[in-house]
Parts: structure tokens; sequence; C-alpha cells
């Protein structure tokens, strides 16, 4: 995850806002994760969820406890980041341990962005 994490950020920093999005895109796909976004009119990226398969199938095993949790304005555009995590305690019945499900960048917060 930390390289991972590297790799992205050295992307992000070498290019144009179009190819940065760009770049981010191949390196999720590259990774396997799951895509999806929607554009405006003018063809700007608004919303951009990403998951892992992985990540969905542990939800599938362990999803009693998710939570959602959302900063706002802490990134370059200005966008909220929702995070998505789950609790389990799969591997040992004493600890709880968080698991990441998904992210998302979101053009705003009315309830149609999140259908």
């Amino acid at each position: 995850v930390i390289n991972e994490r590297g790799q992205i950020r050295n992307a992000l920093n070498k290019s144009s806002n179009y190819d940065t999005t760009v770049r981010l895109l191949q390196i999720l796909e590259e990774h396997q994760y799951i895509v999806c976004h929607t554009l405006s009119k003018d063809d700007h990226m608004q919303n951009l969820f990403f998951t892992h398969i992985e990540a969905m199938r542990q939800m599938i095993i362990c999803s009693e406890v998710l939570i959602l949790d959302a900063t706002y304005k802490t990134n370059l555009y200005k966008l909220p980041l929702i995070n998505a995590v789950g609790v389990s305690n799969i591997d040992n019945a004493k600890v709880l341990n968080t698991y990441q499900i998904a992210m998302a960048w979101v053009a705003n917060e009315q309830e149609y962005t999140y259908e």
C-alpha cells in the first residue's frame, strides 16, 4: 500500500491536471481497482469512486460494521473525500481491525451524488 501511494504521488506530481487524472485512472486499473466516475457537461471529472475486489470480498465476509467518513476541502481541488471502512475481528477475536473498502472524491454532497 505504501509503495502504491508513492507511485501515485510521484505520477501526480509530474503532470498536468488532465494527465494526472488519466494517470491516476491507469494506476488504479493496473492494480485491479474497480473504478467508476462521472463527467460534467464540459467533460470535467466530477466524481470518482474506487474500490478493490479484495476489499469487496472482505466486506461480504464481515459487513456488520461499516463506517463512512468525509474530509472537506483538504485536497488541491477542495473536493470532499469519502472514505468507507469496515471493522472486523476475524483474525483476532479480542481485537477489532479496520479495513479499507472504498474511497470517492465527490463534486458535492447532494443526495443524487451518492446514488
